[in-house]
């Protein structure tokens, strides 16, 4: 009887014939297997560090180094790199004394002598970007040769680090000048097309009403629903912005009410935390928490991006193909195919009722392309009438209806459940809406020196390897095929 250990990023199996761990690999994330012993599957279960340790024997014969041979080398790519010495001042402990002045001036030279070094942390002391801090850490060299740590200041705005919300009614036609007014204390960013979007959704019970500009923690909201085209806002911000905020509200209220000739409001009250508050009611009605809403609304701006297969000779591709499986593909999907002939999607999030269900990695094509359809992936839901269009990282397939009773209706198929679908659109233009894609900055892919940079400062350098280095550049040169375009098509019914 086979017994499979699914584990973070691994799974062992294990029947009659032995014992073997495989993982995905690669950009296109292939699967490796390789057999092993009923003692490295006991060590294997015990941690995931013991499993990575594991993984390396399987693959290379050999241990990863010991803690000394790790140290060791750390130690030569930072010879290589002095200026990790200032950067990261922990490194400066790994080295002696004489050898470290000598990189230091080395360190120097490349830094161009900067002699303050600042860090940033949270309240729990987490090393964090600048914009998440609230304290900076200022070290200066020692006459040693050391980094001394010289002051921590405080970066925070006067009022503490409480949190108000306040709320207010007011016309539609001034949305633009008061979240204008709004974003410049708070500070966040006025997006134009935020703006324009939600006062053209006409779906009374969307989400797509709701201007959300911000964070969970801190935010602008309005609903732009134009059933009377009184709009509802409310604003939650740190103490420290409070009267900033209080003051554009009460101003534009009171600028608004003498307008229509309506008497001013009582003075603008704190009510964070409170009930029978007007975010209250939007939650209710809309049947979701602030903290979702922003999750969904994340995806707002990124439409489904793909890198296109080649579409030469594509009617008769598409012919060719109903021929040989004696089938007829919906209109949506023949579109599609007609454009674009499937491709890769990286960074692709799948979304279903507004939670993240998986993530996509490319689409099947017809005729000579990387992803073609296989017999066997045809042939596999056939019974189901049920076609494998696109598949996620984790190996799931979505498949498109072709029967009377499903025809064009798509199908999220769990692979680890008998390829039960939980998940279900009404069609391929619904699913597309659900995909959401990361434009991919090819700039920022990080080159093989700077990952294995990053491997040594997190304490992992010992994890790289040859076999990793290669896996490395067969990322970099697939990333730079990849040309991303914006799925747009005249959907057909």
């Amino acid at each position: 009887m086979e017994k499979v250990y699914k584990r973070n990023g691994y799974a062992i199996t294990e029947d009659e014939n032995g014992i073997w761990i495989s993982w995905p690999e690669g950009p296109f994330d292939r699967t490796v297997t390789y057999p092993i012993s009923r003692e490295n599957l006991k060590k294997a279960l015990m941690s995931d560090h013991d499993a990575y340790e594991v993984m390396i024997y399987a693959e290379t014969g050999s241990w990863p180094p010991g803690e000394e041979q790790r140290q060791e080398h750390s130690r030569a790519f930072i010879r290589k790199f002095p200026d990790l010495l200032v950067k990261i001042p922990e490194n400066q402990m790994m080295f002696e004394e004489e050898e470290l002045k000598v990189l230091l001036v080395q360190a120097e030279e490349i830094t161009g002598g900067d002699t303050m070094i600042y860090y940033y942390y949270n309240d729990k002391g987490e090393n964090v970007p600048k914009s998440e801090a609230t304290i900076e850490r200022v070290y200066a060299p020692a006459p040693n040769g050391l980094l001394r740590h010289v002051a921590d200041r405080r970066l925070q705005r006067e009022g503490g680090e409480g949190t108000v919300q306040y709320e207010m009614c007011f016309a539609g036609e001034y949305l633009e000048e008061i979240v204008r007014d709004l974003c410049a204390v708070m500070p966040l960013k006025a997006l134009e097309g935020s703006i324009r979007r939600a006062r053209r959704e006409r779906d009374l019970e969307s989400l797509r009403n709701l201007l959300l500009l911000g964070g969970e923690e801190e935010f602008i909201c309005v609903d732009c629903n134009d059933r009377d085209w009184i709009f509802p806002l409310v604003v939650r911000c740190r103490m420290g912005y409070a009267d900033e905020v209080r003051a554009v509200m009460q101003r534009w209220d009171k600028s608004v009410r003498l307008v229509y000739g309506q008497s001013a409001s009582e003075d603008m009250r704190d009510v964070y935390g409170g009930e029978h508050t007007i975010l209250g009611c939007l939650e209710e009605y809309y049947h979701m928490k602030i903290g979702d809403m922003f999750k969904i609304k994340s995806y707002e701006d990124k439409p489904l991006l793909i890198s296109k297969f080649d579409t030469e000779d594509i009617k008769r591709n598409i012919f060719r193909f109903e021929g040989k499986y004696n089938i007829s593909l919906p209109g949506q999907y023949k579109a599609f195919l007609q454009k674009y002939n499937g491709g890769y999607a990286p960074r692709t999030d799948i979304l279903f009722g507004g939670e993240m269900v998986s993530t996509l990695k490319e689409f099947s094509g017809v005729g000579d392309v990387p992803r073609p359809f296989w017999d066997f992936h045809v042939k596999r839901l056939a019974e189901r009438e049920l076609l494998p269009i696109a598949g996620d990282i984790f190996g799931n397939d979505i498949a498109i209806g072709l029967g009377d009773g499903n025809r064009g209706r798509i199908f999220f198929c769990d692979h680890e459940e008998g390829d039960k679908s939980e998940c279900e659109w009404r069609d391929l233009k619904a699913f597309f809406a659900d995909c959401h894609s990361e434009r991919i900055d090819k700039n920022a892919i990080k080159s093989i020196e700077e990952r294995e940079s990053f491997m040594v400062l997190s304490g992992r350098g010992d994890y790289v390897t040859e076999g990793l280095r290669r896996t490395w550049q067969e990322e970099i040169d697939w990333y730079k095929e990849i040309r991303q375009q914006e799925v747009i098509l005249d959907w057909p019914d």
